[in-house]
């Protein structure tokens, strides 16, 4: 891969989107930050790291067990720039600067079925999250998400008319907070495929950037340049480099809460969350049920798109 090293530290900000497909719950987009001595393209990639990050569909496996790896992973990589959360809204307050009952805007009804939790969740209580350690020469500086629960998300696709165009808004806004003010700091920035779209520059223009200069475009690969911005679009970029990877384990695991908080609400006690949202999902119809008996609008709840 083409990359102009200086020797410098690089500035780079991985960035990837959790709950695109289903029809309940939130869109999760979470931005990771880090600052890396040496080539980034050579000391990001998940093959040469002794770590066990990876990408968060290969972690939470829809068990215990594989819960408790991914939230492990999740405050541990989180340790890196904050104390660790004692409660849901703690923890949601770290990334997204909003605790959790300023997260239903207009759904007073939906806000009441999310308790809030202690965390951890799924770890036992004496065990401390450990899986991810420092590596040398890569450093966490920041960690951002922004979470869009369904009544925001509907009216945003009432407006843009398009889910990759929201999805596409949301990353280039955590880019822009990785990175306040004009572009003229370098930053690499590492980003998922969004919905396997190859040519992005008409999005740019929406999002009000038109000096946008394209370097590449193929299925695998799209890469722009905003003044001293390097922006990437990678196919399975969760599954190849590190800040991918660990923004992909952090979404899950903020979208999962979200989940096992409303399945509390619902009356659902299960330590694992009642449904998963996704359609094919045979109980996602059983939440919805639930969700219309506790007299929840359909719009706050259910996605258009």
């Amino acid at each position: 891969m083409e990359f102009t090293f200086d020797g410098r530290p690089t500035q780079v900000v991985g960035i990837d989107e959790n709950g695109y497909g289903p029809i309940l719950g939130p869109l999760v987009v979470t931005a990771v930050v880090l600052e890396v001595d040496g080539d980034p393209w050579d000391r990001l990639r998940l093959k040469h790291l002794d770590t066990r990050i990876r990408d968060s569909k290969e972690v939470f496996r829809g068990s215990l067990p594989t819960y408790r790896t991914g939230e492990s992973l999740a405050l541990s990589i989180l340790r890196e720039v904050s104390d660790p959360p004692r409660t849901f809204s703690s923890y949601l307050e770290s990334l997204t600067g909003r605790p959790l009952t300023e997260h239903f805007s207009g759904c007073p009804a939906l806000q009441s079925l999310h308790p809030d939790m202690p965390l951890p969740v799924w770890l036992p209580a004496d065990v401390q999250p450990s899986l991810w350690r420092s590596v040398p020469g890569i450093r966490v500086l920041k960690i951002l998400q922004r979470v869009i629960h369904p009544a925001e998300f509907n009216r945003r696709i009432r407006a843009l008319q398009s889910k990759a165009l929201l999805d596409f808004l949301t990353f280039l806004e955590l880019v822009k907070a990785a990175n306040p003010g004009p572009p003229d700091q370098d930053l690499l920035c590492l980003m998922g495929k969004i919905g396997g779209t190859t040519h992005y520059k008409k999005w740019f223009f929406m999002a009000g950037l038109p000096e946008v200069q394209t370097l590449r475009e193929s299925r695998g690969w799209s890469r722009y340049r905003v003044g001293r911005w390097d922006l990437n679009f990678l196919m399975d970029a969760d599954a190849q480099f590190l800040p991918v990877a660990m923004a992909s384990i952090l979404g899950k695991y903020t979208r999962e809460l979200f989940m096992l908080s409303l399945s509390h609400g619902l009356g659902e006690g299960s330590p694992m969350p009642f449904a998963s949202g996704y359609r094919h999902d045979s109980r996602t119809s059983q939440m919805i049920d639930l969700l219309v008996q506790h007299n929840v609008p359909v719009h706050c709840f259910l996605r258009v798109k």
